[in-house]
């Protein structure tokens, strides 16, 4: 049974736009970093850099997907929003320890979506508890 000419024409309409809007750019860029906190221990920036540091930080690892669009549109506008809200690389005295726990106790941080294809960053409760205080400490030695 041969397809109708129709069909045959979405399908190579979708796959011409599915090709040519992957040649869109998009910024996946990883700046120096400026300035990060002053960590209170090697364990507290691993918590960090384990659940936070892909998208709140200029040390993104971009993964395979992040490279096809259309997922790869919207990661990249998720760090670019994330770095704004807080970057552990270009800390500033702008940043609000109560903000970043109250986002991580209510379970906003990291976000299910995220969690999802990164299990590593999903913390336990102790570890959560552990990183709070440690981040405390760190926004403290910081002078934030």
């Amino acid at each position: 049974m041969k397809a109708p000419r129709w069909r045959k024409k979405i399908l190579i309409t979708a796959a011409a736009i599915a090709l040519g809007i992957q040649f869109i750019p998009v910024p996946r860029d990883n700046p120096p970093i400026v300035k990060e906190l002053v960590w209170d221990s090697p364990k507290t920036r691993s918590f960090a850099q384990r659940a936070c540091f892909d998208c709140h930080s200029n040390q993104v690892r971009w993964p395979w997907y992040s490279h096809v669009a259309p997922v790869s549109w919207m990661i990249s506008k998720d760090v670019r929003d994330a770095r704004e809200m807080l970057n552990f690389s270009a800390i500033t005295s702008d940043d609000d320890f109560d903000f970043v726990a109250k986002r991580i106790n209510k379970a906003v941080m990291p976000p299910k979506k995220y969690l999802a294809l990164h299990a590593e960053a999903n913390l336990t409760d102790s570890e959560k508890t552990a990183f709070l205080a440690g981040l405390k400490k760190s926004f403290e030695l910081s002078g934030l």
